[in-house]
């Protein structure tokens, strides 16, 4: 699980992914929005990743720590 986020001026760009452990799996989400904004981003783009189709099954692979072989 990664983010970053960079604000410039009043602007926040934030990027968002989630990697399986052998990396043949990724979700990604980036979006840019009003740096003031940023309390609700976090939880959005989160939902958002995880609206992707096999995203919410590799976290859930991620939490009890099973790897794809």
């Amino acid at each position: 699980v990664s983010a970053l986020a960079k604000v410039t001026g009043n602007k926040l760009e934030f990027e968002g992914a989630l990697h399986s452990f052998d990396g043949t799996q990724e979700f990604r989400v980036h979006e840019m929005m009003l740096a003031s904004e940023w309390e609700n981003a976090g939880k959005e783009l989160a939902e958002k990743l995880l609206r992707q189709k096999g995203a919410d099954e590799l976290l859930s692979n991620i939490k009890t720590k099973k790897c794809n072989d």
